[in-house]
Parts: C-alpha cells; structure tokens; sequence
C-alpha cells in the first residue's frame, strides 16, 4: 500500500477497512464456538488493525474515522491472495470565469444527447465545462469534476467583468492542493481562476445578481417617450410563469441607450436567473415586459453579462 500509495496521493489522514473471504469468518466462528471464546478481538479486526499502525508509521498521516482524505479497503481473498482499493475524498473549489468570444456553450454536450453525424461538430466544440474541467483533471489527477454553475448565458454572450462564478467538486483527486495554490485558466476562449475551499460546498444556495447589457430590436420605431417608459421597471418584480411553474426576479436598475430608432440598448441590474429572451418579448410569459411597455413587438438579438455579484 505505502509504495503503491504515497506518490500517487497526496493525504494528511486515511482510514483503511478489510474485506475478509467468508471462509476465513467462517472457520473463527468454529474456533470461538468450540472453545467457548468470547470478548477477544476477531482476525479481522486484529489484521486491520496491525496494518492501519503500520501505514500510520510509514506515512506519518493520521487515522481519522469520519471524512479522511484516503479511504483504502485490503481484499483478502479465499485463495490466500489479496490486493486493495484506493479512494480519496472529493474536493471543492470555487472560481470565476470570463468568455472573451462569442461561439462558446458553458455546458459541454452530453453524447447520448446526439445520435447522427451532424451532430459531431457540436459534440467536439468547446465549452466553458469542457475546457475548465480538462485542466483541473489534468492539475490534480481526479477522475472527474462536477460542477455548480452560479447562472448562465447564452452560447453567444460574453461574459466580462469579474467574471460568472462557479463551483467544482473534483472526484477522487490524487493531489489535495492545486500546483501553485490557485489554479489559472487562460485560453483564447476564456480565462478562469479557481482556488480549494477548505469547508466544502456553500451549505446554502448563492444568491446573486447579474448586470446585463441587452441589445433589443423593435418593429416599430421608437419615440424618446416609448423608451421612457422603461424607467419604470426599475424596483418592479417580473413574473414568468409556463406550465408547469412560475418564478419572480427583481430588476433593480435600467439604463437605455438609443442605438437608431428601432433598436437600443438596455443595460439591466437583476436577480440572476431572469430569463432575458422572455423578458424582452414573452408577451404571453412575463409581466411586466420590454414589449408590453413599449406597445411593440421586440425581440433580443443578443446579450452580454456585463459582471456578477455575490449577495
């Protein structure tokens, strides 16, 4: 175990269980019943305890019994072999990332979402997840990574600003500790920083609010007076409601920008969450709306995250 082990993983405690064949259990059990044996030690726990003081010594980690950083199970089998198994403790880390180009889906494809060949370039295209998870496997040499996303956006918003913030929890790491403490993640695409969280993922959802800045298309042409009316949406809540539920978020400021008559600029602070395409044109999902204000059909052509804030 100690060869094995201590340069693949780093750990400050462990725990080690034994598998014991049943015939060797078996075998104690008639032992103890013929001589009326009771109150000793068992030879399983006699062997897993001999071997946990042993890899203590080698180590210099210490037994912890709850939650340790390796757990390894010795399989001893009936043929008098025997091998073991090695599992460390997940860890968390929290990071944010900014998306300097469009083009760019924060989750990566799933490959049982797809099933013909024109879905293979969607397949192999970047993503947020996708690069992120690469290098924080390739850093700590975890089986893989799960994450908890604070929000999201569009395939082509950017993400400017500090950046949208995110969680991880890296499985099976055989590094605790990224390379340099914190881990960056520059590429063309994206850059990215993340550090270990010693106490585990927030017990409580994070609340957030986002800046968005959404570019907005009308079919009619706009007066100063039609855009004045969106000063009113700041301090409202928007309602969205489908079929199955409904949900509310607070805008909490506005601004317009006037780009030509029938296309503008609205730069909104809000709960996370708010549904933008809806907002814009969903006469029929959410109230208030851009179009219901405004008394014109209008449409979001794109938008950008402009930061995120932690509450």
């Amino acid at each position: 175990m100690y060869t094995a082990l201590h340069d693949e993983y780093e750990f400050d405690s462990f725990l080690i269980g034994t598998s014991l064949a049943t015939q060797f259990i078996e075998r104690e059990d008639e032992v103890r019943a013929k001589f009326k044996i009771r109150g000793t030690m068992s030879i399983k726990n006699h062997i897993t305890n001999a071997v946990r003081n042993k890899f203590r010594t080698l180590t210099s980690a210490r037994e912890k019994f709850e939650k340790p950083d390796l757990v390894i199970i010795l399989n001893i089998f009936s043929d008098k072999t025997y091998g073991f198994t090695a599992k460390s403790k997940s860890i968390v880390a929290a990071g944010r990332y900014t998306k300097n180009q469009r083009g760019v889906s924060q989750r990566r494809p799933k490959a049982e979402e797809f099933n013909t060949r024109l879905d293979d370039d969607r397949l192999n295209s970047k993503s947020i997840e996708g690069i992120i998870s690469d290098k924080v496997i390739a850093d700590t040499k975890g089986s893989d990574v799960r994450f908890s996303w604070v929000g999201s956006e569009d395939k082509n918003s950017l993400v400017l600003g500090r950046g949208r913030p995110f969680f991880v929890e890296i499985l099976n790491p055989k590094k605790r500790t990224f390379s340099n403490n914190t881990l960056i993640i520059s590429e063309s695409e994206i850059h990215a920083r993340l550090d270990i969280l010693d106490e585990g993922f927030p017990r409580s959802p994070t609340r957030s609010r986002t800046v968005t800045k959404i570019l907005i298309h009308c079919s009619e042409s706009l007066s100063e007076k039609d855009l004045k009316q969106l000063d009113s949406l700041a301090g409202t809540t928007v309602k969205f409601k489908n079929r199955f539920s409904s949900i509310e978020k607070k805008i909490y400021s506005v601004l317009v920008d006037r780009i030509n008559r029938s296309q503008f600029y609205l730069t909104t602070i809000a709960d996370s969450g708010l549904p933008i395409k809806q907002f814009v044109g969903g006469i029929e999902y959410a109230n208030p709306n851009i179009s219901m204000l405004i008394g014109s059909n209008c449409e979001c052509i794109s938008f950008d995250i402009l930061d995120v804030i932690i509450q």
